[in-house]
């Protein structure tokens, strides 16, 4: 788990500096401590980096099927693969 653990916050450490920055300014309102102490917090950080591409995948799924020319067959070759991406996400 340190391994992710690493990969996740050398990604994240600009967004959790900032966090803690506005945590010391602004203390009074509640939102930023709420935010600070979720994203401080470890297993919500990983979890986090998980779902995020699973939400990537599902995004271009629904741009995709916005298009005003997607065909039936296209759709269900995207959505195919839409599956795909998130069962090889999700293992």
């Amino acid at each position: 788990m340190l391994s992710p653990l690493k990969r996740v916050l050398s990604k994240y450490r600009t967004l959790l500096v900032k966090m803690y920055f506005d945590h010391l300014v602004k203390p009074t309102i509640p939102a930023v401590k709420i935010n600070y102490k979720l994203m401080a917090n470890i297993k919500c950080l990983l979890t986090l980096a998980a779902v995020l591409p699973l939400l990537e995948a599902v995004k271009a799924l629904v741009v995709f099927a916005q298009s005003p020319n997607v065909y039936v067959c296209d759709f269900t070759r995207a959505l195919s693969l839409c599956i795909s991406n998130v069962n090889d996400l999700s293992l």
